[in-house]
């Protein structure tokens, strides 16, 4: 069954990851390499602050995933109006804290377009309201329905992009508008195909109290800042220490590691409900689950391992109008750290299904390490790519040996929501 849904997963963000990974090509190719940095720093700091949405995901998510295993019909419909109604206020506090921010964030990201920058602010609230939406469709285990809301969202991404480089109107600010209805796309296409299968007239009462929802969000949050951060800070810290072009090829490395990061989201996404369902029904959830994603995980992981240390100048050359063949080395070792990234981001998923938080400490660790590091190397890039990839398999390893243990170890004690 993990195998199965992973391959509708994979095949969903496959087709959505293929769509951005293009999109990213178009703009590589299309803008200067200055603006591709701009940008890339734009989708960086769109990242960072996307940590709130991703936890409110694996929040409603888990519940959802509880709430069908118990046949809590009227208490679905319940919870997912609640979700709308808190992603909607989310939005309009982050989209106003956000912006109260731009002067500083944009200045230090040397972001020149004041456009771009409110319109980063736009595409930051709209990724609040698409949480609801991936949360249900992920918990209730709809991943047909998943990989429609995905694919057409791509789809859409791409045919904007194309009419903007046709119409000769290419900058920064409109490949993020492009971004904004491609989401918001997803978000409508999601919501009414799960407000069809809900039935109305819902309970008040959902089953979640104020002090489980505050301690898992905040579970959740640590544990997604993590790979967001992994995966963002570097391009941001670069951004503002190295020179434009350094960046715009940085830019282009980053995109190698969110596509890995994407395989990773496929794993987790179809390991978390049977996760949860095994947790809530009283059974026992054993660690080889996890271990069989990491298999698949690793599978692909390899290839685009030797594929970045074979042939980095041709990819190099596909990202970007030009590439300078001193930094194509470095993406090896990039996509090395992205791929153990990605593992831990599977481990975190089936560590969060199972309410389980031993990934806190050194997954805060490795943050921290990450970014300390960074600034300490911030004079040689081979360096903080290197440090990166030690870095990030070392915390991995850690954590694969915790999991080794526990499946030596008697069955966990089963425990509800």
């Amino acid at each position: 069954m993990l195998v199965k849904n992973s391959a509708i997963v994979f095949a969903a963000l496959f087709l959505g990851s293929a769509a951005s990974f293009v999109f990213q090509i178009m703009m590589g190719k299309t803008l200067s390499l200055g603006d591709f940095g701009q940008l890339s720093a734009i989708l960086a700091v769109q990242g960072i602050f996307s940590v709130l949405p991703g936890g409110m995901i694996l929040l409603y998510a888990r519940h959802a995933a509880a709430l069908q295993a118990r046949n809590s019909e009227t208490a679905m419909r319940a919870l997912y109006d609640r979700s709308m109604k808190e992603s909607v206020a989310a939005a309009l506090v982050a989209g106003v804290a956000v912006a109260g921010a731009a002067p500083w964030w944009s200045r230090w990201m040397h972001i020149e377009s004041g456009a771009a920058t409110l319109l980063t602010v736009l595409l930051i609230a709209v990724y609040f309201v698409q949480a609801p939406p991936l949360a249900f469709v992920r918990g209730l285990g709809h991943f047909w329905l998943f990989a429609g809301g995905m694919g057409g969202a791509g789809v859409l991404k791409l045919a904007l992009a194309a009419v903007v480089i046709v119409a000769g109107m290419n900058s920064v600010p409109n490949a993020v508008i492009t971004l904004i209805v491609s989401t918001l796309l997803s978000v409508v296409v999601l919501h009414l195909a799960l407000l069809r299968g809900m039935a109305g007239g819902a309970a008040a009462a959902h089953g979640l109290s104020r002090k489980e929802t505050a301690a898992f969000l905040f579970s959740a949050l640590a544990g997604t800042v993590f790979p967001l951060i992994y995966l963002n800070a570097d391009m941001i810290l670069i951004r503002s220490v190295m020179p434009a072009e350094v960046s715009g090829h940085y830019g282009a490395f980053t995109v190698a590691g969110k596509v890995m990061l994407q395989l990773g989201q496929v794993v987790g996404i179809a390991l978390f409900p049977a996760v949860v369902a095994g947790s809530t029904a009283g059974g026992g959830v054993s660690p080889s689950i996890v271990f069989r994603g990491f298999g698949l995980v690793l599978a692909a992981g390899l290839c685009a391992i030797a594929g970045a240390f074979l042939f980095p100048e041709w990819y190099l050359r596909l990202m970007l109008r030009t590439s300078d063949p001193a930094l194509a080395p470095f993406l090896g070792w990039y996509t090395l750290a992205a791929v153990a990234v990605t593992l831990l981001f599977v481990e975190f998923n089936y560590s969060l299904a199972r309410h389980r938080h031993g990934y806190l400490v050194p997954g805060a660790l490795a943050a921290a390490a990450q970014v300390v590091g960074i600034i300490s190397f911030s004079g040689s890039l081979e360096s903080i790519v290197k440090f990166q990839a030690v870095l990030f398999w070392g915390v991995f390893l850690i954590r694969a040996a915790i999991l080794l243990r526990e499946l030596k170890a008697p069955p966990p004690v089963a425990e509800g929501i």
